[in-house]
């Protein structure tokens, strides 16, 4: 099967040949809203058919899926995940840098009732630690942001 060669004209040259001075569509003025033109209300809920919120939550599951909404919630929630660590590590750092021995024990005397004793001594003992030394504090820091 053979495809035949047709010529056809540019579009530009068939406007400035034919027309004899309309101007080309680019140039023509765009039309213009009236200046009286009534407003229409937008319809509540109760005027909305159920074709119409099936129509709509038709529109909503097409929309969602061209965006990849799953894959970037996928994301989100992998990447806040991860980064639960390294704000601890920030955390426990510019506590070991601002908090004294007086911050430790009052921290420690509002979780006595909260958290089981082992637990309590333990992170008493850590927090302790912690506040000696300030090369400690800033290597969790350093840890945490990286």
């Amino acid at each position: 099967m053979r495809l035949l060669n047709r010529s056809r004209p540019e579009p530009e040259a068939e406007a400035v040949e034919g027309d004899g001075g309309r101007p080309l569509p680019d140039e023509a003025p765009e039309p213009q809203p009236e200046h009286e033109e009534p407003r229409l209300q937008d319809p509540g809920p109760t005027d909305l058919s159920k074709r119409d919120y099936v129509a709509i939550l038709k529109r909503a599951f097409k929309q969602s899926n061209e965006d990849h909404i799953t894959s970037l919630a996928a994301a989100l929630a992998y990447y806040a995940f991860l980064s639960i660590p390294a704000v601890l590590l920030i955390a426990a750092g510019v506590f070991g840098l601002v908090a004294g021995p007086n911050a430790i024990t009052t921290i420690m005397d509002k979780l006595h009732g909260v958290i089981p004793g082992q637990a309590t001594s333990l992170l008493q003992g850590s927090l302790q630690r912690l506040t000696e030394k300030q090369g400690t504090s800033i290597t969790l820091i350093a840890v945490g942001g990286v």
